[in-house]
């Protein structure tokens, strides 16, 4: 039999658990399409129960940003690993081996990491709280209090013009993760997000 709970707005009626989830995610209204906001008390008892919205993706032109990314670092050591070959291995059985193999790594690399560290790569608005969550190898998943916030910082370098991505740079007080970046947004959407926590910062000091 499923739990039940009593939803006070019903007259005392009963509501399923499936039924509760659903006005959960009714009751979690979207700002701007960005994340979700306070919709009434029953927000306050989702979030006991953890029943939170999907993180969103990143662009996916940031895949090319870390394939480009990868690709210089990996040059980089491909170039030296042939050296290596050629200069000092000449004479031994293991020449040809380096030159063989790692470029073969770093085609396999750049062809293979870049989407698995876009895959793992999300936000979101929740409540009062930015979430944001990144890592492959090692997994970060963070939550920054609007009230913590200290400034903002929307910056693009030369390959997130080129690809047209943005990071949003939001610095806290505290010295620990007292900065938090998410990669990989619009220029639009990262502009946004910073207004939309900004606003809320100014509501709360007034």
């Amino acid at each position: 039999m499923p739990s039940t709970l009593v939803d006070s707005t019903a007259s005392g009626a009963s509501a399923s658990f499936a039924d509760l989830q659903s006005s959960c995610s009714a009751d979690l209204q979207p700002i701007g399409h960005l994340g979700f906001h306070r919709g009434s008390a029953l927000y306050y008892w989702c979030m006991t129960l953890e029943i939170e919205p999907q993180l969103l993706a990143v662009e996916p032109g940031y895949r090319n940003v870390l394939r480009v990314r990868l690709a210089a670092a990996l040059l980089a050591v491909t170039t030296g690993a042939i050296a290596i070959d050629q200069l000092l291995l000449r004479a031994t059985t293991l020449h040809g081996v380096l030159t063989a193999l790692v470029p073969l790594f770093a085609i396999i690399s750049i062809a293979v990491v870049p989407q698995r560290i876009y895959r793992r790569l999300g936000y979101r608005l929740a409540g009062e709280m930015l979430h944001s969550v990144h890592g492959w190898t090692f997994h970060t998943d963070t939550l920054v209090p609007f009230v913590r916030v200290q400034h903002l910082d929307v910056t693009r370098g030369l390959l997130d013009k080129l690809f047209g991505t943005a990071s949003l740079v939001v610095h806290t007080a505290g010295t620990h993760n007292s900065t938090v970046t998410i990669n990989g947004l619009s220029p639009e959407r990262a502009a946004e997000i910073r207004d939309v926590i900004r606003e809320h910062v100014r509501s709360d000091v007034a």
